[in-house]
């Protein structure tokens, strides 16, 4: 299962895969708080849709509890955060896709 993510409006190829791993480590408060903050809700079975403004708001939320060490920082959860400064930076809008 998992979370794949595409450019908005393309489909074809995933930018990057949420694993059932990585979205269980994301603390359940961080989702939370973003579809609180955004809106918008992200699980393994819909689909959502995040502007860069969206993504940079998932940034910070993870960032600030890796440096609160509320979640662990395994090495997809590195991947995922280089990833997402990288969608913020480029301002990037995607589509993510659960199973």
């Amino acid at each position: 299962m998992g979370i794949d993510i595409y450019l908005k409006k393309e489909k074809q190829n995933s930018l990057f895969l949420i694993t059932d791993a990585l979205y269980d480590a994301l603390d359940k408060n961080i989702i939370d708080d973003f579809e609180k903050i955004t809106g918008v809700f992200i699980d393994n079975y819909g689909k959502a849709k995040l502007s860069f403004q969206h993504s940079q708001v998932l940034f910070k939320l993870i960032t600030t509890d890796v440096e609160n060490k509320k979640i662990n920082f395994s090495n997809e959860l590195k991947l995922f955060i280089e990833f997402l400064e990288k969608i913020v930076k480029e301002q990037i809008d995607l589509e993510l896709i659960g199973d």
